[in-house]
């Protein structure tokens, strides 16, 4: 049966431990986990995706596929992260520099703007 949330949770690459476990809780609350006298799932669906987790749990797997994220996250991730934070950094202090240079000619040309008209006599107030 089509449940919401559980194609758009399937487009992990890879589907892992936390994926199972959310379409998991997607099909419960679709009420789809409804086990009869013997204890197993009545839908097909729920009865696999159950099955998954179980193996997950049993073999520890989600420690494994856990340690194997943090690896690649502190291998990875990290050293990118930090070097966007440099990137991010160095374009702010471009902006502040060339904000303070933008500023510094601004002000000159107003200078330049009120010898201008002192020298042609003229008042040289501009309308706000």
């Amino acid at each position: 049966p089509h449940v919401a949330g559980v194609a758009e949770t399937l487009r992990a690459e890879p589907v892992g431990y936390d994926e199972v476990q959310q379409v998991v809780q997607l099909l419960r609350g679709a009420d789809l986990d409804k086990k009869n006298f013997i204890g197993q799932y009545t839908d097909p669906a729920m009865r696999q995706w159950a099955y998954v987790l179980s193996l997950y749990d049993r073999e520890n797997l989600h420690i494994a596929e856990l340690a194997q994220r943090l690896a690649h996250n502190v291998n990875y991730e990290l050293p990118a992260l930090r070097k966007e934070l440099e990137r991010a950094e160095e374009a702010t202090e471009d902006a502040r520099k060339k904000r303070a240079d933008s500023v510094k000619q601004a002000e000159q040309a107003a200078e330049r703007l009120r010898a201008e008209c002192a020298s042609l006599g003229v008042a040289g107030k501009q309308p706000h």
